[in-house]
């Protein structure tokens, strides 16, 4: 039996066999995902869930509340661009960043690799490193107050008294 593919253009119609169009594209087996509320779910509905989706679902809950995040980022920009990827690309990319952000989440820390943010961070030594910038700081900002105020009390007038009243004309 032969299918039928109709092609329209404006008001004609045309009627092509399915080996006279051509190879077909690929259709976009993957569409946009939504964000969930992950307060509604608990541990093992949130792991059905990415186990679902195709994704991995080990690890603490932190780590799959931000896998699952990345992935809707992938997928629906994936939808958006004028190339998608299969799926087997985008679960690589979704891969590589789980090397990437996921062990954070597994030796502990859920932010940023930053020194000032870590538990073991000491503020003394980083406020004695850093002291000549906070006194050159602080004596810009006294300079540019006391010229501010010189320029005040030059005249003995104040910037109103010297550009009138303010008012128009």
């Amino acid at each position: 039996m032969r299918s039928y593919v109709a092609l329209t253009s404006g008001s004609k119609s045309q009627y092509f066999n399915d080996s006279d169009v051509g190879p077909r594209q690929p259709s976009r087996a993957i569409e946009r995902l939504p964000q969930i509320n992950y307060s509604l779910l608990n541990d093992n509905a949130l792991r059905k869930k990415l186990g679902a989706l195709g994704i991995p679902n080990s690890g603490p809950r932190s780590l799959l509340m931000r896998r699952h995040t990345e992935w809707v980022n992938l997928v629906n920009a994936n939808c958006d661009s004028k190339k998608p990827r299969t799926k087997r690309e985008l679960l690589h990319e979704l891969e590589i960043w789980d090397k990437a952000q996921g062990r954070q989440f597994i030796n502990g820390s859920s932010t940023a690799s930053s020194s000032v943010m870590k538990k073991d961070f000491d503020g003394a030594a980083w406020a004695s490193d850093h002291n000549n910038d906070f006194k050159k700081l602080i004596a810009e900002a006294k300079k540019k107050a006391k010229s501010k105020q010189s320029d005040q009390n030059t005249d003995g007038e104040t910037p109103e008294a010297r550009f009138g009243d303010g008012s128009p004309g």
